[in-house]
């Protein structure tokens, strides 16, 4: 079966299709950051805004494999932020509270419903759209803007290749690394 990488296009229709705020934040930094979907819901609110609200210039995801991480917040991750500012905030809470589970964050799985039912208001629910397709996309257009496979390792705070490019296209890895190799 083909992988299906999202285009910037269907990434925006489906988050114009997103109907609560907090959802079309968590997408925003998924997509802006390309980092694990349950790293993102795990956020605090500290992570992302000082004890003032305002917007600091990295977020700091930490429970991952490789520990803490922080995630420059470059300036369309800042402009959607900045559209979905917080409201009643309290600095110590969860960035993505559950409504179900007080005390807990939103789950992975909460998430994935919600892009579900927006991809098929938007008519792309031939395309099964998941979370990770979203970090996948990211991680696709880090590669094909030439990046390599190391420094999208390190931005993202991963310690092996990230799946979505041995699906896509190994041969084109192989002959990177070997030119890496011979010429680097």
């Amino acid at each position: 079966m083909k992988e299906i990488i999202l285009n910037p296009s269907q990434l925006n229709l489906i988050k114009s299709k997103l109907i609560s705020r907090d959802h079309k934040r968590l997408f925003a930094i998924a997509r802006y950051t390309g980092q694990n979907i349950r790293a993102i819901c795990n956020l605090k609110v500290l992570n992302l805004y000082n004890e003032q609200g305002v917007l600091m210039t990295h977020i700091k995801f930490s429970g991952l494999i490789s520990g803490v991480h922080f995630f420059p917040i470059h300036e369309p991750l800042k402009n959607e932020l900045m559209i979905y500012s917080l409201e009643n905030f309290v600095y110590e809470d969860w960035l993505f509270p559950s409504s179900v589970k007080k005390e807990k964050p939103i789950v992975p799985a909460t998430f994935d419903k919600c892009l579900k039912t927006a991809s098929k208001k938007a008519e792309l629910e031939h395309l099964y759209v998941s979370s990770k397709m979203i970090r996948d996309a990211f991680i696709y257009e880090l590669y094909k803007s030439g990046m390599s496979i190391n420094n999208i390792k390190e931005i993202l705070g991963i310690t092996s290749i990230p799946e979505i490019l041995t699906r896509i296209s190994p041969e084109i890895i192989d002959f990177r690394g070997a030119l890496q190799n011979i010429f680097g």
